[in-house]
């Protein structure tokens, strides 16, 4: 008889489900290999019934393997939709996927509820049954045996690699480095990935050491000597994180496990490294907490900055407000000497709120830029309107200033353009000596029509070329230029963020002695010009508006700030202004007078403008007056938090006479539109 008729034979006995038949079978070629691997092994046939299966998957699955022979794999299958699921994969291999995978499946066994994931394997047969399968089945019903099973994978895979080149496959495309070491820790078989990873073959590493392999040259030699003294011990190393170099030289980080497979005798018989290179794991985690860092930092700089924007303006508030009202005053006791010296404390106040805001914007745009809004900006009017706003400061130092430019557009946030152009002419007033010029230009970048420029040059003092890459660090000021101008150090840090925002940036071009020029280098609008467009106008405020007659109340827990709105509007007596200094004193006195206006300050000794704000809008029915919000908080996420709560105007402190007043006067209306929407 031919093993083709007993092939034959062994289909025959197969539909009747005789487990004793199954059992009488032919000898498969590997029964030897599976019966010595010490994982969970079954072979299985087309439909996915159990052919053979050794003992530690007999142990697995809780029955004997006689009792497995012809059970449908997939019956173990813990419920239906993972019975359906298995039974879809073995439909899958039997239409010729030579590799599966099916992880994490929970079976269900005589005894117990296992999880294991499952790896098909199809072995090469020329027998009348037909193709087959070799399943491993690793459990994974805890963690460590996880591992446990992996390496006793990998271990099984190295010991049939010789006989099997089918379980040779799992560690041939595993995407770790996997090295296999006889006795003597010498490697004698290397992966794919490991080629792939070092740029080493197996020729140029065989007889090896890998730990002498995977030495970098800022490796610890005590490090090696402890790890060759556990492997010398019998012991596993895991997880070892290791700096080694690549074929070419280069750097890489690598993770390492070695696992020593012993005999019954506990006799070391090889190891099996398994290895992968973490360099962009590691990099990405350091990126992380640099981020992370940036962040905390961040969040730091921003809770100071905004602490000094508040604890600055109060103070300036009435520095200002005092010196302004001061100033703006018919007293006949204010000498010509009086008020020059206001007009000195003034602009020192003013100076010192300008730091602020710089400062807060500096901090705003390198944390919180918004998106820019860009449009088309026609630019010979926004030159204009920049040499019209400095020309008198110029003419006072003697300057002559020149707008050479013609007609052209930049894709840009118009605002911004203004600021950027304001700054660099005010630089080139400031750092320029008496009775020379300077130029304002603009138009398109030579050789580039995606471009357009606006260049102001001076007949200043100039810049040396080492200092030029300071000239844009915040807080920075050359020691030449220092005693020609007051400043902070921060126009130019602003204006090329600013720029940047645009898509843009700016560049200097200076020689000492000579002068300077910077330019601002945007996008083109290359569509053709608007005739009927036209720039933006300076609205110049009108002081000492009419106030209708009203009820005010100021809710301010500083004195001084009290005494200017107070001294502001005693000009004013058909206003009747009461006031409070916390949140408890507020609310009485607002019920007290139902005011028409309410004046609020954010931050009280017991509690926030806010919930005054809040607490009146939650009563709809209740009088509604207007509510004004007067803080020191500047920043963006402050006067967004006091609108959604529900005030009407926000006005940061130091005060603008002008812009209270103004808000004051058209309080009437806003009462009218306020009690129709109520």
């Amino acid at each position: 008889m031919t093993p083709h008729d007993l092939e034959l034979g062994i289909e025959r006995l197969q539909p009747s489900g005789n487990a004793h038949a199954f059992a009488h079978r032919t000898t498969w070629p590997h029964d030897r290999l599976l019966a010595d691997v010490p994982i969970p092994l079954c072979r299985i046939g087309a439909q996915g019934q159990i052919l053979q299966a050794n003992r530690p998957a007999a142990q697995l699955l809780g029955m004997s393997p006689e009792q497995l022979l012809g059970m449908p794999l997939h019956d173990f299958g813990a419920n239906e939709g993972v019975r359906q699921h298995l039974a879809h994969m073995a439909l899958l291999v039997s239409m010729g996927n030579s590799q599966q995978e099916v992880r994490h499946q929970c079976l269900r066994t005589p005894h117990r509820i296992v999880h294991v994931d499952m790896h098909y394997s199809e072995i090469q047969s020329t027998t009348a049954l037909g193709p087959q399968w070799l399943v491993a089945l690793i459990d994974q019903t805890h963690l460590q045996q996880e591992h446990e099973a992996l390496r006793h994978t990998m271990d099984a895979l190295r010991q049939a690699h010789d006989a099997n080149q089918e379980l040779a496959l799992v560690a041939d495309r595993s995407p770790n480095m996997i090295m296999i070491c006889d006795a003597e820790r010498r490697i004698r078989w290397v992966n794919p990935s490991f080629t792939q990873t070092t740029g080493y073959s197996l020729s140029e590493v065989m007889g090896r050491r890998p730990m002498r392999l995977f030495q970098g040259p800022d490796t610890d030699q005590a490090l090696l000597d402890l790890i060759n003294g556990q492997l010398d011990r019998g012991e596993a190393i895991e997880r070892l994180t290791l700096q080694p170099q690549h074929k070419d030289g280069s750097l890489y980080w690598a993770e390492l496990s070695v696992q020593p497979v012993k005999d019954d005798s506990g006799k070391v018989l090889r190891y099996i490294t398994i290895g992968q290179d973490i360099t962009d794991q590691l990099q990405a985690q350091a990126e992380r907490e640099a981020l992370v860092r940036a962040e905390a930092s961040h969040a730091i700089k921003s809770e100071f900055l905004s602490r000094m924007s508040h604890n600055m303006r109060t103070p300036l508030n009435a520095v200002l407000g005092f010196s302004q009202l001061l100033g703006l005053s018919s007293d006949p006791g204010l000498t010509q000497d009086h008020k020059q010296k206001l007009d000195i404390i003034h602009k020192a106040g003013k100076q010192l709120l300008s730091l602020v805001d710089q400062a807060l914007q500096l901090a705003h745009l390198e944390h919180h830029a918004e998106p820019c809004e860009s449009r088309r900006v026609d630019l010979l009017p926004v030159l204009t309107d920049a040499v019209d706003m400095l020309r008198d400061r110029a003419t006072a130092q003697q300057l002559t200033l020149t707008l050479k430019a013609s007609p052209c557009a930049a894709w840009a946030e118009p605002q911004r353009v203004r600021e950027v152009v304001h700054n660099l002419l005010s630089n080139a007033i400031k750092y320029s000596q008496a009775q020379r010029t300077i130029w304002l230009r603009c138009g398109p970048v030579p050789h580039n029509p995606n471009q357009v420029f606006i260049e102001v040059q001076d007949q200043g003092v100039g810049i040396a070329a080492d200092a030029l890459p300071l000239l844009f660090q915040p807080f920075t000021r050359l020691e030449p230029t220092r005693a020609m101008a007051s400043g902070h150090g921060l126009g130019l840090a602003i204006s090329r963020r600013q720029a940047q925002l645009m898509q843009g940036d700016i560049t200097v071009n200076s020689h000492v002695g000579q002068g300077s020029a910077f330019r601002l280098i945007l996008p083109a609008d290359l569509n053709l010009p608007d005739s009927t467009a036209s720039s933006d106008e300076i609205e110049v405020e009108q002081y000492a508006p009419t106030l209708p007659p009203m009820q005010l109340v100021y809710v301010e827990d500083n004195a001084m700030n009290r005494s200017l709105v107070e001294s502001v509007l005693g000009a004013y007596p058909q206003v009747d202004v009461a006031l409070a200094s916390t949140v408890a004193e507020g609310l009485a006195v607002i019920a007290h007078t139902v005011p028409d206006v309410v004046l609020l300050d954010i931050t009280l000794p017991d509690g926030s403008g806010l919930d005054i704000c809040r607490l009146i809008r939650s009563e709809p029915e209740r009088h509604q007056p207007l509510l004004i919000a007067l803080s020191a908080d500047a920043l963006p996420q402050h006067i967004a938090a006091a609108m959604e709560a529900g005030f009407d105007e926000y006005l940061v402190k130091p005060l603008q006479i002008h812009r209270l007043l103004e808000v004051l006067a058209n309080t009437r209306q806003a009462r009218l539109s306020m009690s129709s929407q109520h």
